[in-house]
């Protein structure tokens, strides 16, 4: 819970089971739920209002064999699915502006820039949220594997989540940064490599000596490169 007693931050773990007369399986999530009473903006809280909108988010992460292996491919909701899919590792959820149709996120002026604000600002920071909260336990589970993919082709605001979220865990300085010899450290503590056969040799080493070395993988190495040099205009 923030401050603000109108502000609700709550993360948990949820089981789902799927059950028929063949198979039974049960799939389990880690959710980030956030909900704050304004974006900062009058005018666009007062629009918001208007379309029975307001800032909630939440992030729904897949805990298991499906995201250590990358398979998973996330989903768009705001309150039922939407069409799209991201290719993010995890689901996203919104009370995003939509056309009637559902079909894709609203082009309306107020509508873009009210779902601008959602991810940059709402999404990004339950994205990292729930990494921080996570850490105790990815080193040694899924990895990098819950972070916002760096390398998609899609267009839509949710390709822009890896710099947003590399922002405010690095003006945070939460220690989120994976290391090769355990959990966690902060930006400013690690020694940043990128993932390729040499550096997998010295891993052993690396880790015997319990060097704080962050390996990632290449996409993820060069957009942390542009954020840390330029900030998040150019990748935004």
């Amino acid at each position: 819970m923030s401050n603000d007693a109108k502000d609700v931050s709550r993360i948990f773990e949820i089981d789902i089971k799927y059950e028929n007369q063949r198979f039974s399986k049960t799939d389990t999530y880690l959710v980030q739920h956030t909900m704050t009473s304004s974006c900062g903006d009058e005018e666009l809280d007062s629009w918001a209002r208007e379309q029975k909108l307001f800032p909630w988010v939440a992030i729904a992460a897949p805990l298991g064999q499906s995201v250590r292996e990358g398979r998973f491919s996330g989903g768009l909701f705001s309150t039922l699915r939407l069409p799209p899919h991201t290719g993010q590792p995890v689901h996203i959820h919104g009370l995003f502006a939509v056309p009637p149709d559902r079909a894709n996120l609203d082009r309306k002026a107020e509508a873009v820039q009210w779902n601008q604000f959602l991810f940059e600002k709402r999404v990004a920071a339950a994205w990292a949220q729930l990494l921080l909260y996570r850490n105790r336990i990815s080193w040694k589970e899924e990895k990098f594997g819950l972070w916002p993919r760096a390398k998609l082709s899609d267009t839509g605001l949710w390709a822009k989540l890896d710099a947003w979220v590399i922002d405010i865990v690095i003006r945070e300085r939460w220690p989120v940064w994976n290391t090769i010899s355990g959990c966690c450290v902060e930006f400013t503590q690690g020694l940043f490599a990128k993932e390729n056969a040499e550096i997998a040799g010295y891993n052993p080493v690396l880790a015997h000596i319990q060097l704080p070395a962050v390996v990632l993988e290449e996409a993820l190495f060069h957009r942390l490169e542009q954020v840390r040099l330029f900030g998040v205009n150019p990748a935004s």
